[in-house]
Parts: C-alpha cells; sequence; structure tokens
C-alpha cells in the first residue's frame, strides 16, 4: 500500500465541506479533488472515491439539525440511539435516505438529531429516567398520576417508550386538603343518618342523609330539606338539598369565605317561607379532621 494511503471514504469529508458552505442545491465540483491533491502532495486516493465505495450526495442526509456521523464497524442505528439519546424514531426520520435502516454501511454518513432540550417544569422537578422507570412506577413513587405526568411532558407520545438518559418533568402533587367529618346527631324518634363533611376555613361544606323520610309527609306541607349554619348572633348561612334517590338527599356550598368555627348545625324540613323541627343537629366544634387528596 503506497505511503499515505488513505482511509476508506476520505473524500466524502471534501463533499462534506462543499454542502457546509453552498448546501444541497449545488453541484459538487469534481476538480475540487484534484487542486486539493496538487495542493498538499498527498496521495490522490485521499481525493478520488473508489468506484466500490462511492458516497453519493443522495446517500447523505438531506438536512440535518443536529450533526452529521460517520458509521463505525458494529453501529446499529439502536446503539446509535441509545448512545446519543435520541429515540429510534425520531434518528430513522432524520434519515430518510436510508432505503434499510436495519443495514448501516461503515463509512456511511448519517444524522444524529438534535436531542430536545429539558421540559420546562415550573411546577415540579426534572427527573432522569433509569433503567427499569415506567411512568407507573414513577407516578407511585412521586405521588402523582401517570395522566398527570403526561400533561406535563406532552413530548411523551409513546408513555411505554422511556429511553435512559430521557429528562421528564415530575409535576408536585396537589397539595392535600384539609376536610372534617361530622356524624349529625338525629333528633329523638328520627331515623335515618346525617353526615357533614367540611373544609372550614374555605368555607366549602357538604352534607348528605340516608334513610330519611320525604318531608311532604311531615306534618307542615315540607317540600325540601335545608342546612342552616349559625355562628356568631346575626351570621347565618343556609344552603337546600336536592333528593337523588328514595330517602337520600346530598347538598353543598362553597361560600369562599371561612366557616364559623364553633358555628352550630341545623337541618330542617322547610317550603319556600317556614322551617320545620330540626331533624339533625350537630356543632362544627366536633367536626373531626381528615385528610383528603
Amino acid at each position: 500500500m503506497p505511503p499515505g494511503y488513505p482511509p476508506a471514504y476520505a473524500g466524502s469529508g471534501l463533499l462534506l465541506l462543499h454542502r457546509a458552505f453552498y448546501g444541497a442545491r449545488r453541484a459538487f465540483p469534481v476538480r475540487w479533488f484534484e487542486v486539493a491533491h496538487k495542493a498538499t502532495g498527498l496521495h490522490p486516493d485521499w481525493f478520488t472515491w473508489p468506484t466500490s465505495q462511492r458516497v453519493t450526495q443522495t446517500q447523505l442526509p438531506p438536512a440535518c439539525d443536529g450533526f452529521l456521523y460517520v458509521v463505525r464497524a458494529g453501529d446499529t442505528l439502536f446503539n446509535l440511539a441509545q448512545r446519543f439519546g435520541v429515540s429510534l424514531d425520531d434518528l430513522i426520520r432524520a434519515n430518510p435516505q436510508l432505503t434499510d435502516p436495519s443495514r448501516l454501511q461503515v463509512g456511511q454518513t448519517i444524522c444524529i438529531p438534535r436531542q430536545p432540550g429539558p421540559p420546562e417544569c415550573p411546577n415540579g422537578i426534572l427527573y432522569q429516567i433509569r433503567a427499569g422507570d415506567t411512568l407507573f412506577a414513577l407516578a407511585q413513587r412521586f405521588g402523582v398520576t401517570v395522566a398527570e405526568i403526561l400533561a406535563a411532558n406532552p413530548l411523551i407520545t409513546d408513555p411505554n417508550q422511556l429511553r435512559v438518559g430521557q429528562i421528564i418533568c415530575i409535576p408536585r402533587p396537589a397539595p392535600a386538603v384539609p376536610f372534617c367529618v361530622l356524624l349529625l346527631t338525629p333528633a329523638t324518634g328520627v331515623t335515618g343518618t346525617g353526615v357533614l363533611v367540611a373544609n372550614i376555613s374555605a368555607g366549602q361544606v357538604g352534607v348528605a342523609l340516608f334513610g330519611v323520610p320525604d318531608p311532604g309527609t311531615l306534618p307542615g306541607g315540607f317540600t325540601r330539606y335545608a342546612v342552616v349554619i349559625e355562628g356568631p348572633p346575626g351570621t347565618v348561612r343556609r344552603f337546600n338539598l336536592v333528593r337523588v334517590a328514595e330517602g337520600i338527599w346530598v347538598g353543598a356550598q362553597d361560600y369562599a369565605t371561612a366557616l364559623p368555627s364553633g358555628g352550630t348545625v341545623r337541618v330542617v324540613p322547610t317550603t319556600d317561607t317556614v322551617d320545620g323541627n330540626a331533624l339533625f343537629t350537630g356543632s362544627l366544634t366536633d367536626c373531626r379532621g381528615v385528610v383528603l387528596t
């Protein structure tokens, strides 16, 4: 072999330089090889392509939003995608000149697409995918749902194809909401159960009655049940309940301001103008805290 004999495809470097300066539309002047040979004194094969190994313009990526890579022995698109942290689909899309993506040729030039930057994550943390990670396992670990992780990562097109090294956003779990539960006390002779659930500081309250008689069967011609919450003198809050099934009445109200922590609660049958005797009573002081998430 003559001294200074070049490696395979050395001439492709000149073609890539030409494309860098002029783009793909301008034809490559073959005379560049002759001029470069005379200027450098290197072996002529540095500036010619053997016919069996010729790389043509159509064998190069038409455009590359990333960087060009020369294929080496043992390379596959799969291990290149793993090495450079891109998806196999993105790598194939960036190289439409590949007629058979499963058969790369040593010395072939391909495009490694630019790796997307980390997602915006203003209300969470950035997490780098490790071997064995799944969205379900991550959701369990960080106390969020898979749907919430997907909403924070719109670039995840296939939840079952996470890449090791991939950066994703883990949203912060919704803050716990302090509620309390109060079992209402039935009046003498009243059957059924009454339950109150409230976020006292936020002014949110709901009541459900189970197994109670229809208000129309009570003396007084009543049409519905209402909840009355009384705090300091002159402070009264009330809302109506709705019948959802035989013997079941429910209702809720968001007052947007705190409920009186020591307020009393009455559930009464009512018309549009007159209240009857309370069927259930209770005090918000006895409302026992729970955490709803």
